[in-house]
C-alpha cells in the first residue's frame, strides 16, 4: 500500500474520531421514528466532517493569501528588479522596482521589447547575451545602459536564469542599479585624466625652469667671474698706484661678485631640486657621506673639526641630491660655531617601521626656538652676513630636497647650545 493511500486512511480516521467526539458533546436531537438511529448517527457525523474540513479549508486559504500578500510586497518591493522575458524577449511581468529602474510605469511597460529599452550602443551586446542565456548559458551579468521615460541614460547590470515554461523557455532576469557606481568610476576617470594632465604640465614646466635656471645661471655667472677677474687683475698691474681706500673698494667688489656667483649657482641648485618620480634607487648613505667628507677635507681639516658618524642605513633617493644635503648640513654644523671653539659634529641614523630618521649634532652657537621653522625659508639669514657669510639658500635647499623624498626635516635646539638638524628618508 502506498504512502499516499495511508495517509489519506489516516486523514479519514482523524476526521472520524474528530467528528465522534463533537457529536458526543452536541445535545441528542429528536429524531423522527422512520429515521434509524445508526443512519442519523452517521449523517450527523459526515455533516461535522464536513464543517471541519471547511474549517480547515477556510485557514489555509487565509494562510494562502496572507503568504502570497507577502509574496506580492516582497516581489514589489524589493530593492532589485525582476521581470520575466518571453521567447520573443518581450517582458511578461516586472515588478515596481524594476519599472522604476527602467524609468517607466509599469502598465506602459508590459509586452514591450526589452531590447527597445536598452540604449542604441548597447543593443548588440544585449541581443548576444539575450541568446546565450536562452540556450542555457549561465555567463556573468551584463552591464547596460537604458532609456529612461524622461530620455536620461541609467545604468543596471543585468542577471539572467532559464526557466521552462510550458514548450517555451522565458528568462528570469534581476535588474541592479549600477547608476551611482558608474558615475563615480566616470568621475574617477575624469579625475585621473585632469591629474595626469596636470602631471604632464608639472613636468614640462619643471623642464623648463630646469632650463631657464641653467641659461640664467650661466649668463649672470659669466659677467660676474670676469668682473672678478678684471678686478684682481687690475689689483695686481695697477696696485701700487691705487690708495688704502682704492684698494679696499677693489677688494669689496670682488667679494660681492663671488657672492653673487655663489648665490646664482645656489638659486641654480635650488631649481633644479624637482621631483624624480620613479627614479629614486637605493642609495647607501654610508657612501654618500663618505664623499661629503672628501668634499670638505679641505674645511673640516681648517676649522680642526671633530666628526663622527655611526652605521647608516640603505634609503631610496637621488645620491646627488642626498649628497648635496649632506654637504650643507656638515658645512653649518662647522661654521656656525663661536670663534676659536673647536667643531664637534656627530652622524646618525634610527630606523622605525619604513623610514629612517638622521641626524646631525653639532655644539655650534645653536638658534632659538622663534626661528626654528624660519630658518627653512628661502634668503633666511639668522646672523651678521659679516660673522657667518652665507646665501641663505642652504637648509632651504635641504628642505625641498627632504620633501622631495617625501620625508620630514626639522631642527631642535636653544640659543648658545649647539643644534640637532633631524630629517627622514624612506627606507630602501
Amino acid at each position: 500500500m502506498s504512502n499516499k493511500h495511508n495517509l489519506a486512511v489516516e486523514t479519514e480516521a482523524h476526521y472520524r474520531a474528530e467528528a465522534e467526539v463533537r457529536l458526543l458533546e452536541q445535545p441528542r436531537p429528536n429524531a423522527a421514528a422512520e429515521v434509524p438511529d445508526k443512519l442519523l448517527h452517521e449523517l450527523h457525523v459526515h455533516q461535522i466532517e464536513l464543517e471541519m474540513q471547511n474549517e480547515e479549508l477556510r485557514h489555509a486559504q487565509a494562510a494562502l493569501e496572507e503568504s502570497r500578500d507577502r509574496y506580492v510586497d516582497l516581489y514589489d518591493f524589493a530593492p532589485v528588479g525582476y521581470l520575466v522575458l518571453a521567447a520573443d524577449g518581450r517582458i511578461e511581468t516586472i515588478n515596481l522596482a524594476g519599472a522604476r529602474l527602467l524609468g517607466s510605469d509599469r502598465k506602459a511597460i508590459l509586452r514591450r521589447r526589452f531590447a527597445d529599452l536598452v540604449a542604441l550602443e548597447d543593443r548588440d551586446r544585449w541581443h548576444r547575451h539575450l541568446q546565450a542565456s536562452q540556450e542555457g548559458d549561465d555567463s556573468p551579468g551584463l552591464e547596460l545602459a537604458f532609456i529612461a521615460g524622461d530620455g536620461s541614460f541609467r545604468h543596471v547590470r543585468i542577471d539572467c536564469r532559464r526557466i521552462f515554461a510550458q514548450a517555451s523557455p522565458k528568462l528570469r532576469v534581476a535588474l541592479t542599479d549600477i547608476d551611482d557606481r558608474v558615475r563615480m568610476e566616470q568621475e574617477q576617470q575624469k579625475a585621473q585624466a585632469a591629474l595626469k594632465a596636470s602631471l604632464d604640465s608639472l613636468i614640462h614646466s619643471n623642464a623648463e625652469l630646469e632650463r631657464f635656471a641653467h641659461i640664467v645661471a650661466h649668463d649672470l655667472q659669466e659677467p660676474v667671474r670676469t668682473l672678478v677677474s678684471y678686478t684682481q687683475l687690475l689689483v695686481r698691474g695697477e696696485g701700487d698706484r691705487l690708495s688704502g681706500q682704492g684698494l679696499e673698494y677693489a677688494n669689496t667688489i670682488i667679494n660681492g661678485a663671488w657672492h653673487m656667483y655663489h648665490l646664482v649657482q645656489g638659486l641654480f641648485d635650488y631649481a633644479r631640486i624637482t621631483p624624480t618620480i620613479g627614479e629614486f634607487a637605493a642609495v647607501d648613505l654610508n657612501a654618500v657621506a663618505k664623499d661629503a667628507l672628501l668634499h670638505l677635507k679641505e674645511k673640516l681639516e681648517r676649522s680642526g673639526a671633530e666628526l663622527s658618524i655611526g652605521p647608516l642605513p640603505a634609503v631610496m633617493g637621488d645620491p646627488i641630491q642626498l649628497l648635496q644635503l649632506w654637504l650643507h648640513l656638515i658645512s653649518n654644523a662647522i661654521k656656525f660655531v663661536r670663534p676659536v671653539q673647536k667643531p664637534i659634529v656627530k652622524i646618525s641614523a634610527t630606523v622605525r617601521g619604513t623610514e629612517a630618521t638622521l641626524s646631525v649634532k653639532d655644539n655650534g652657537i645653536g638658534i632659538a626656538p622663534q626661528y626654528h621653522g624660519r630658518i627653512f625659508e628661502l634668503f633666511r639669514h639668522l646672523n651678521a652676513p659679516q660673522k657667518y657669510p652665507g646665501t641663505g639658500i642652504g637648509l632651504a635647499l635641504c628642505r625641498r630636497i627632504v620633501e622631495r623624498h617625501h620625508g620630514r626635516i626639522w631642527v631642535e635646539s636653544e640659543e648658545g647650545q649647539g643644534a640637532v638638524f633631524s630629517f627622514t628618508l624612506p627606507l630602501a
